[in-house]
């Protein structure tokens, strides 16, 4: 209900020549949430999925209780023991959602000019979105009338005599922010001119607020500031092209580089308590072409088309050269620091491939092809 999205664009060629044309568009846009994050308030009381939390001493951590540690709860027997003993524990959370909760929206606006250069076609745009509504879930039980760390004893009391170890609402509050300036060069293929060319530039900047599915660690999303959002990029450049060669043959490329996708970092060197804590983002260190970009990928084909003599068809053979020059781009980089950690201070080391937990691209590879064409 009220879920009203308008879209309008428009395009002018100024000279009515189409050389130059000049277009732009602006819109709304609105999604649904993920059926698991609404449908968890009920399915969670009919499949309750209990909580362990355990200690070397049994003390409580951060307000929560905890259980000392025992071989015997690696088991399904001993954990069903443990539960028959301690009515404190291994208890379910409750989610519960706003039944007035607003569907994500994002409001989109562009504008740009193509300009024909000769034998090429090049194009700018720029482009601005906006997100609003984004689904998360925060404690309800948090110390201070609800303005510090988690979690209030007597509220945490009354939930576990109700048989729930925690409370968390469901709260649409994620923000988001895109802005980015689109750049391409075009230059067709044709088979009178035996060869094309595309370029494509992106200079961007992707923003959002608080964390993810939840936003724990600090009271409301706005609480975190905003952050370069997982995978925000601020430069990347393809380049794909294609040119005959004698004897039937063409080569062509498809060449992705990128300055390095952000990850998320938490400096909680002041300490682990609402406002405490600082949220950014990091970038791996640049490592191809003379510290250029961060992300590489160069691939390679070589084809060779041939008609089959008085039928028309035509047979191709062809080789791909995947990540031609190796490149190792590396992902899942140390996310945590803590500079007041003893003995040894827990320093975010540089983002390079020594301390990635995987690759983004695949090792060199190379494979053979064979097409038939009728």
């Amino acid at each position: 209900m009220g879920a009203i999205a308008p879209r309008v664009g428009f395009s002018w060629d100024i000279f009515g020549t189409e050389n130059t044309v000049i277009f732009g568009g602006a819109g709304r846009y609105y999604d649904r949430n993920n059926f698991n994050t609404t449908v968890d308030e009920l399915s969670r009381t009919i499949n309750p999925v209990g909580v362990f939390r355990f200690s070397p001493d049994g003390t409580p951590r951060r307000g929560l209780p905890t259980v000392a540690f025992d071989e015997s709860y690696l088991t399904r027997d001993g954990l069903l023991q443990l539960l028959a003993s301690n009515p404190e524990t291994g208890l379910p959370e409750l989610l519960v959602t706003k039944n007035n909760t607003k569907p994500p929206v994002n409001d989109q606006f562009s504008f740009g000019v193509r300009q024909r250069l000769g034998v090429f076609q090049a194009s700018v745009t720029g482009s601005y979105q906006r997100g609003r509504n984004g689904y998360t879930y925060l404690f309800a039980t948090r110390n201070n009338a609800g303005q510090g760390g988690c979690c209030d004893g007597a509220a945490l009391g009354t939930l576990r005599s109700l048989g729930y170890s925690n409370a968390l609402i469901g709260f649409d509050g994620l923000d988001t922010r895109y802005k980015a300036l689109f750049v391409t060069l075009d230059k067709n293929y044709t088979a009178s001119s035996g060869w094309g060319l595309n370029i494509a530039y992106t200079l961007g900047k992707a923003e959002r607020n608080g964390g993810d599915l939840f936003s724990l660690d600090e009271i409301t999303p706005d609480d975190y500031g905003w952050r370069p959002t997982v995978g925000d990029e601020r430069h990347r450049l393809v380049l794909s092209g294609i040119v005959d060669l004698p004897l039937g043959f063409q080569f062509s490329t498809l060449t992705t580089l990128g300055s390095g996708q952000a990850y998320n970092v938490v400096d909680a060197s002041d300490g682990f308590e609402p406002g405490q804590r600082e949220f950014t983002a990091a970038y791996p260190d640049k490592n191809c072409i003379a510290g250029v970009f961060a992300f590489c990928e160069v691939n390679l084909t070589l084809a060779n088309r041939q008609k089959l003599f008085g039928t028309g068809n035509e047979v191709e053979f062809a080789v791909d050269v995947l990540n031609a020059f190796n490149n190792k781009n590396g992902a899942g980089f140390d996310e945590f620091i803590n500079r007041s950690a003893t003995p040894d201070p827990d320093l975010l080391q540089p983002a390079t491939l020594e301390n990635a937990s995987r690759l983004l691209t695949l090792p060199r590879r190379i494979q053979f092809r064979v097409g038939y064409r009728f």
